[in-house]
């Protein structure tokens, strides 16, 4: 039975072969469909994967939050926390600061591939930095590791080739968020943009748009 399998998966430390190969399917998003970046790709999966993947992401998502290792600074991917709440901020953040007859700068970022651009070697190094057990940062790295997909267009099906980054869709945004979101990353990147210490910031994380 499929939660044999998934007790398996997670008492062993591995994520089954069969579950790591990708069939990506090209959406046309745009008119020119013979241009790559006109296009989105789709992954299926198997389904049972998706399974496995969301009772990992609930256990991984609980001991963020008793730990408190979420920054107070997230809102996407957050129980009781939304894009809403982002919104919510923001808007009180702005009415605030007209009241005390002040400026108000906002900047939003749009990470393109944000998700396809991760590094697994210092993602599995940066879950070993919030405390995540030998044997959890073993699973993520087999999770992420050996990974193929194959394109089809039609009846064709391109041979399968390796993925060496991305996270996937299952666990992408809670991983991506994790690794953006701390409050040691919060430091160094305020002090990269070299924000005057008279100059109040606030650096708010969303599901996907990162938000000064």
């Amino acid at each position: 039975p499929l939660t044999h399998i998934i007790n398996c998966s997670i008492t062993s430390h591995t994520f089954p072969t069969a579950w790591k190969e990708a069939e990506v399917i090209p959406i046309v998003k745009d008119r020119d469909h013979e241009v790559a970046s006109s296009n989105r790709p789709i992954s299926l999966l198997a389904i049972a994967s998706k399974v496995c993947e969301k009772i990992v992401l609930e256990q991984f998502s609980s001991y963020l939050i008793s730990k408190n290792l979420l920054s107070p600074h997230q809102s996407g991917n957050k129980k009781l926390h939304s894009t809403e709440t982002l919104n919510i901020f923001s808007t009180d953040t702005m009415l605030e600061a007209m009241d005390k007859k002040e400026l108000t700068a906002l900047v939003l970022l749009d990470l393109s591939k944000a998700f396809d651009s991760i590094n697994h070697h210092r993602l599995l190094h940066k879950l070993a930095n919030v405390g995540a057990s030998p044997a959890t940062v073993q699973w993520f790295k087999n999770y992420l590791s050996d990974r193929f997909q194959s394109t089809r267009i039609n009846s064709a099906l391109s041979d399968p080739l390796p993925i060496t980054h991305r996270v996937p869709q299952a666990l992408n945004r809670t991983l991506m968020t994790q690794k953006f979101s701390s409050p040691s990353h919060y430091v160094r990147l305020m002090q990269q943009l070299q924000i005057s210490s008279k100059t109040y910031t606030e650096l708010q994380v969303g599901a996907v748009k990162t938000t000064f």
